[in-house]
């Protein structure tokens, strides 16, 4: 029986007789795709309406009007549901908002409007809480919290469905007594 010639070094990644030819693209099987990059949000503009304290009585109407422009710089768009947002005030909700079903494209970006109001009566429990409500009117500042977490799915190829869930923290600082919006800044995070 005749012994099998030696594998030559040269003709690597040739096709040889009873071999399979060799894989293209430098993808192994079981690799897993590059996960998502985080979602850049910007607020573009933040506009506060109502009556915040003033001296020793809380009369409290306030809602944010909030437009941000979510940027996607994944290859795959990100389609989502409506989504509640927590608006948090020194760490306690007093309100709340709703952020409305839409899509965002890929490596693109889309414009979301969103109303949140403070609910007086949770507002005043809050400030009694936690304190600190005083300390604010006198600096002439309040700091509010909005929380979102936004469930959804991308498809990738065109027909592989994963759910990600996009996560955005925005805390704006309101002027007590003009009712204007001083500071403002998000943080975003994407999950698979």
């Amino acid at each position: 029986m005749p012994l099998a010639p030696a594998p030559d070094p040269h003709l690597r990644g040739v096709r040889r007789p009873g071999h399979p030819p060799p894989r293209r693209g430098g993808r192994h099987r079981g690799a897993r795709p590059a996960p998502p990059r985080d979602p850049v949000t910007e607020l573009l503009s933040v506009t506060a309406t109502g009556v915040l304290p003033a001296g020793v009585s809380v009369q409290l109407n306030v809602t944010f009007l909030l437009v941000a422009r979510v940027r996607n710089p994944n290859p795959a768009a990100f389609r989502h549901g409506a989504a509640a947002t927590a608006l948090l005030y020194r760490g306690a909700a007093v309100g709340g908002g709703e952020v409305p079903p839409g899509v965002v494209p890929s490596r693109g970006d889309a414009i979301l409007r969103m109303n949140m109001t403070v609910e007086a009566g949770r507002f005043v429990e809050a400030a009694a809480g936690v304190g600190g409500l005083v300390a604010d009117v006198i600096d002439g500042e309040m700091e509010f919290e909005a929380r979102t977490d936004v469930p959804g799915t991308v498809v990738l190829l065109g027909f592989v469905k994963r759910k990600v869930e996009a996560r955005s923290v925005c805390r704006v600082v309101v002027g007590v007594a003009d009712v204007q919006v001083r500071r403002q800044e998000c943080h975003n995070q994407a999950k698979l």
